[in-house]
């Protein structure tokens, strides 16, 4: 069970990187100055702090699950809901709207192909959220 879990963190991991980039945005930092004019502290910048804890916090919640969760069909199930939902669903038509977005000049949130992609990252969202929680329900015992 444990490393069924642990394979989870290859799918964690570009959600904490995500999450790890909009940190940097909201502490009004660029992706790659994190070096230079970030706050120190015990030798790390505090964006390589947030990240450790990160690190540490999702490798303690597949710990808990690998405690608490007995059944690997149960777990399958949410993995599979959790992972195959977003990597299928959801990275790809965000990546097409960054790389769009890149070239400023000639992008437009209403054009065809950002209006199609947005609507298959919302039916991805959907699909991440149901799944997910479909997954969940019997874990639960509900």
């Amino acid at each position: 069970m444990f490393s069924v879990l642990t394979c989870f963190q290859f799918h964690i991991y570009p959600v904490r990187q995500f999450l790890a980039y909009l940190v940097r945005k909201a502490r009004g930092r660029s992706s790659d100055d994190e070096k230079t004019e970030d706050v120190v502290y015990f030798g790390r910048s505090l964006t390589r702090w947030y990240d450790i804890f990160c690190a540490l916090g999702s490798v303690c919640l597949v710990v808990l699950i690998a405690v608490v969760i007995t059944s690997l069909r149960a777990m399958l199930d949410f993995i599979g809901a959790f992972g195959a939902a977003y990597i299928s669903f959801m990275v790809p038509p965000m990546w097409i709207i960054a790389l769009r977005r890149k070239d400023e000049k000639n992008f437009s949130w209403f054009s065809r192909e950002i209006l199609f992609s947005v609507s298959f990252l919302a039916l991805g969202l959907f699909l991440f959220v149901f799944g997910t929680y479909s997954a969940i329900l019997p874990i639960l015992g509900l």
